[in-house]
């Protein structure tokens, strides 16, 4: 709003500011005028290492990526992502959807490859032997004298 200066939002005195400053911070815009909102965003780098299946009876496909290029076997073929795009070295391009582990590329040339699920692996910790107590000897009944 308007008043933002007035009211000492700027956070350089928490005492001397208004009590409409956090409303606004918290996203309540009860006041006439403008409000300039500033965003800062971050790209991610895609990593497209794992294994594929490949449409159009394609064989499988394992893909190895460092930064922002990598490698495909079989075929020894080289790439290079830059944010949601994938360009091989010989000019195929592709666009890349979903999520890690769960990446799709769509190729110019009609090839789609899905990256497969991998089971997780789980290795059980090892366990130490625990000596087997003595069995508890059976109650005796005295008997008479």
């Amino acid at each position: 709003p308007r008043s933002w200066p007035s009211w000492k939002c700027d956070g350089l005195d928490a005492t001397l500011e208004n009590v409409r400053c956090d409303s606004v911070r918290k996203g309540i815009f009860a006041w006439k005028g403008p409000y300039i909102i500033n965003a800062t965003w971050t790209l991610v780098q895609v990593n497209l290492t794992g294994t594929y299946a490949a449409s159009a009876g394609s064989p499988e496909v394992q893909l190895t990526q460092k930064g922002d290029s990598g490698t495909a076997k079989p075929g020894g073929w080289t790439y290079r992502v830059s944010g949601s795009k994938v360009t091989i070295d010989n000019g195929v391009t592709g666009t890349i959807s979903g999520a890690p582990g769960n990446y799709t590329i769509v190729w110019s040339n009609g090839i789609t490859y899905t990256q497969k699920h991998q089971a997780a692996t789980t290795t059980a910790a090892p366990t130490t032997p625990r000596p087997t107590p003595a069995p508890t000897p059976a109650p005796t009944t005295p008997r008479p004298t």
